[in-house]
């Protein structure tokens, strides 16, 4: 009897473990903040590449911790640069058009999608700049950034299942190539700073 108990106990949290992994949730909370908060380096380096740019400050908190982001438009395209909060880069995050994605990406991209929805709908894509080569300066550059700085996509779709309906927030690698995917609780819209 008991190791049949502690068969069923086993299942169970096996199962509990990969359930959650599926329904991975993202959690995450922006309140603004003023830029005399922010790491001097980190505001500094914002302020010198984007001088004319209204820029907005949030603190980010999410499963993953706190960290610092920079809000703002140059030539009417969004970014977020975010960093941690003794003022190191993380990443620079740049607002694109889903189209502008190349073509066999876009292609592997959207048959995620479409595995994984009955119907969606994309709400917003951004390219994602890690790589330590890359500078905010060499994001302005006119012909755009060359694709071998890119390190993924991160990219929010609404989609429709037999059975429900949500946002999520997917990361690609810079292959498109899934990396992670996590249902979206609350949604922070960025069109609120703008």
């Amino acid at each position: 009897m008991q190791k049949i108990m502690m068969k069923n106990i086993l299942i169970w949290s096996i199962s509990l473990a990969f359930c959650s992994t599926l329904w991975a949730q993202k959690i995450e909370k922006e309140v603004r903040i003023e830029s005399s908060e922010v790491n001097e380096a980190a505001r500094k380096m914002v302020q010198n590449v984007f001088p004319k740019s209204k820029i907005y400050w949030v603190l980010e908190t999410n499963q993953d911790g706190k960290t610092i982001e920079a809000k703002l438009k140059y030539d009417r395209t969004p970014y977020s640069i975010e960093f941690q909060l003794d003022g190191e880069l993380i990443d620079i995050e740049k607002e694109v058009k889903f189209k502008e994605i190349a073509s066999a990406k876009r292609s592997l991209i959207q048959s995620t999608f479409v595995r994984d929805f009955k119907k969606y709908a994309i709400q917003k894509v951004q390219v994602q700049y890690t790589d330590s080569q890359i500078t905010l300066d060499q994001l302005k550059v006119e012909d755009g950034v060359k694709s071998e700085f890119i390190s993924g996509y991160e990219i929010t779709v609404f989609g429709k299942t037999a059975d429900s309906h949500a946002s999520y927030e997917y990361a690609f690698d810079e292959e498109g190539i899934l990396k992670g995917r996590l249902k979206v609780l609350n949604d922070n819209s960025d069109n609120l700073f703008y």
